[in-house]
């Protein structure tokens, strides 16, 4: 093995990856996926992979983790859910129940998100924001429950806008908060600005795959702080490499550009297990 591939798997031993996905997710929406979440897990595990953020758009995961975790003691495995239609959209009730079933992350509207929705499935979609440009009570209530429950916040696929008023009352709350695919989904100078006041950044390589934006993504990446990054893989589809050969792709194109191991163990490590600590 040469010293570059102990590098990478270096790396990619006790990485964290915030957002994977598996059969059935993705059914709903027509996006087939590559493997279950056991083949998923077990893979990851044989990685030697610190931890797997189990993401579907339709369903919450919490009871898949609970049955899977006892089964793989040395990953940790974190379930979620997005507040899409399909389980309710800007549900107080639902987001309650979902973290008293285990629940650690919070993900805002994804494919039912209005501008997503308008984009890809040209219907009208769920908005986070009134006539004013305020936060609906309901997504007031949504983080009082976020908040309470020391869940983590992502922002889906809303608006821009959306991340501009969502965020900072996010913050303001102390809640962990990721704003989901920054990248090429947020302005520059927001994601700066968010991320000095304590946000962080998703970098999903899935975004770069075939497209030829990674060294685009880099730039951003270093403009938003190794600080306040995170990179993930996004991937699980089933025409995507597996969620784990994504991480170890993106570990080596960071590699490739000259980030430093140390910044990579920060953006695939510290801080995604930071939001669980």
């Amino acid at each position: 093995m040469s010293d570059m591939n102990e590098t990478i798997n270096g790396l990619l031993r006790g990485s964290f990856d915030l957002h994977v996905h598996a059969f059935p997710d993705g059914t709903i929406f027509n996006l087939p996926r590559r493997m279950n979440a056991v083949q998923t897990v077990e893979e990851a595990h044989k990685a030697g992979m610190a931890g797997l953020v189990l993401k579907a758009h339709e369903f919450l995961t919490a009871p898949l983790v609970s049955t899977l975790a006892p089964q793989f003691p040395d990953l940790q495995l974190v379930g979620a859910i997005a507040l899409n239609k399909t389980v309710g959209g800007l549900n107080p009730e639902v987001v309650e129940a979902a973290v008293r079933l285990g629940a650690r992350m919070v993900w805002m509207p994804t494919f039912h998100a209005h501008l997503y929705s308008m984009e890809r499935l040209k219907q009208p979609g769920i908005s986070l924001l009134d006539h004013t440009g305020r936060l609906l009570p309901a997504v007031m209530d949504i983080l009082a429950v976020i908040q309470g429950h020391g869940a983590v916040l992502n922002t889906g696929h809303i608006s821009p806008e959306e991340v501009r008023v969502l965020v900072p009352e996010a913050l303001r709350r102390n809640i962990k908060t990721v704003i989901t695919h920054g990248t090429f989904r947020v302005p520059l100078e927001d994601m700066r600005s968010l991320a000095q006041n304590g946000a962080f950044v998703e970098h999903a390589f899935h975004n770069t795959l075939g497209n030829g934006r990674f060294p685009e993504m880099a730039d951003i990446i270093k403009a938003v702080g190794i600080s306040q990054s995170i990179i993930s893989s996004d991937f699980g589809g089933a025409y995507d490499p597996p969620p784990v050969e994504g991480m170890r792709m993106f570990i080596a194109s960071l590699l490739r550009l000259g980030f430093q191991d140390r910044e990579i163990e920060r953006m695939g490590k510290v801080n995604p297990k930071g939001l669980f600590s």
